[in-house]
């Protein structure tokens, strides 16, 4: 016996240290074979990448290389799609839209809201094959996992915008946030689910979420608190159609209907007005406005490492505020216009994103997020308003203010100078002319912001050593602490 367990020992299996006898064995089985890898895109020889794009160049003469890394060994189509054979002309080179009317030309349209979610996966990637909802097939194929993560990131279904909305005006219970935004190929929404298994303890300590669905439709949104129905001095409405326009004092309209939720007149407001509002979210599904200067950008990837033309700052746009505020295109391509809006600056990728590209979504609320990193806030509407409003009173009609508001939600500007575009974009040129504020070179959603300075309490400005400057003093403004970021500085 004592042989037997010296000689288990020896194989490091005695009964009596283990109590389960020996460990289980598993034959030895010939080595699985090896299978070449996968071949990527960017393994391709230059002649085979040449290839893919010979017939894009016969048109698209001087088109920067889009990765300007020489690792980076990728044609036209391996991104775009279409046909790169020599000699076609232009319809049957590219893919055509499903509505053609909003692509007049190759620059982003003006306005377009859902479009992209009423355009086939073929199209959209032929026009950003950055836009997430055909990311995998161009971005992913080299950089899969960082696409991955970007669809659960909140700049793509913005959780956070809805879930607070919801919680803050009494329409969700809870501030675990479900509702989000997400489309996939042909504009279907979608539910999008946790990579991860979420306990309720990361939930709770961490924020992570298990999913984030699609907003509901607003009319079966219920009122914060039902029970309001209930209380005394109510009237009970007359049927639907009959309305009375005299409600006595105190006794409000009961607005419930006896029939469920949402069948009378009484519904949530919140749900319907996220659904309203939803397109001037700054999310990634969709491209920017591309009518004002802070609104010219792409969709998905495209929308931060494509840089577009919003703002004339050397402090905000860096090395890239000589190419202007106007979405202007300043390509080598030749069959790129250089005077039609909504196009990037170059056909390039750059990880040196200039601060005018945050800007662009980062503005919601304009008093916070990335303005105050720069030093703005939203304009009061009435600091030097002698050059923001007409001479005498305009009065608008309807079918204006309707058109107006859809280019901007500042109702204000439906009375002001600055609700033309042409006026809007050139309010920076008036700050020579300003005697209390400065304004700033963006205008995303047609907002003007104006700078912050340091003053003491009775309003003066005041310098870098604190000391007060005369308001007649012309260089004011220079001598004026701009409160911007210290990192911005």
């Amino acid at each position: 016996m004592t042989a037997l367990c010296v000689g288990l020992m020896a194989g490091g299996n005695c009964l009596a240290e283990t109590g389960y006898g020996p460990a289980t064995t598993v034959p030895n089985l010939p080595a699985a074979p090896q299978l070449p890898k996968a071949r990527n895109l960017i393994d391709q020889t230059r002649a085979e990448a040449d290839g893919k794009s010979r017939g894009c160049l016969e048109c698209h003469q001087g088109v920067e290389v889009m990765h300007a890394s020489p690792h980076v060994v990728l044609g036209c189509t391996d991104c775009h799609g279409g046909d790169p054979s020599p000699g076609l002309t232009m319809r049957q080179a590219h893919v055509a839209p499903q509505n053609p009317v909003f692509w007049q030309s190759s620059a982003n349209p003006s306005d377009s809201t859902v479009l992209l979610n009423h355009e086939s996966p073929e199209f959209i990637r032929f026009v950003n094959p950055g836009d997430l909802r055909v990311a995998e097939q161009a971005c992913g194929t080299c950089h899969q996992p960082i696409i991955n993560n970007v669809w659960h990131s909140m700049m793509n279904h913005g959780a956070m915008l809805w879930g607070a909305a919801a919680y803050n005006n009494g329409a969700a219970p809870l501030k675990n946030y479900r509702f989000g935004q997400v489309y996939g190929p042909y504009g279907v929404p979608l539910k999008l689910n946790s990579p991860i298994e979420v306990t309720p303890e990361m939930e709770r300590r961490h924020g992570l979420l298990p999913f984030v669905i699609p907003l509901p439709r607003f009319h079966i949104g219920q009122p914060g608190n039902v029970f309001r129905i209930f209380e005394k001095g109510g009237e009970k409405p007359l049927e639907l159609g009959v309305p009375n326009p005299l409600e006595p004092p105190g006794r409000p309209a009961r607005r419930l209907s006896e029939r469920g939720m949402g069948t009378l007149n009484r519904i949530d407001p919140v749900i319907l007005n996220a659904q309203k509002t939803r397109l001037n979210d700054p999310l990634l599904g969709f491209m920017g406005s591309n009518d004002h200067p802070g609104d010219y950008r792409s969709s998905g990837c495209s929308a931060c490492h494509v840089v577009y033309a919003n703002d004339r700052s050397p402090a905000n746009s860096g090395w890239w505020s000589k190419y202007g505020h106007q979405g202007l295109s300043f390509t080598g391509d030749k069959a790129i216009s250089k005077r039609e809006r909504g196009h990037p600056i170059r056909h390039q990728f750059t990880r040196s994103i200039p601060s005018s590209q945050c800007m662009i979504c980062h503005m919601h609320q304009g008093n916070l997020f990335v303005n105050p990193y720069l030093g703005y806030i939203w304009w009061d509407q009435e600091s030097d308003g002698e050059f923001m409003y007409p001479a005498e009173q305009k009065d608008p009609t309807e079918e204006e203010i309707a058109a107006l508001i859809r280019r901007s939600p500042e109702a204000a500007a439906v009375r002001g100078l600055w609700g033309d575009p042409d006026f809007l974009e050139k309010v920076a040129e008036l700050n020579p002319k300003l005697k209390h504020t400065q304004f700033a070179d963006y205008h995303g959603h047609g907002w003007v912001f104006r700078a912050v300075f340091h003053k003491d309490r009775a309003g003066n400005f005041l310098d870098k050593d604190g000391q007060r400057i005369d308001h007649a003093d012309p260089q004011k403004f220079a001598k004026a602490v701009h409160l911007q970021d210290a990192h911005l500085k």
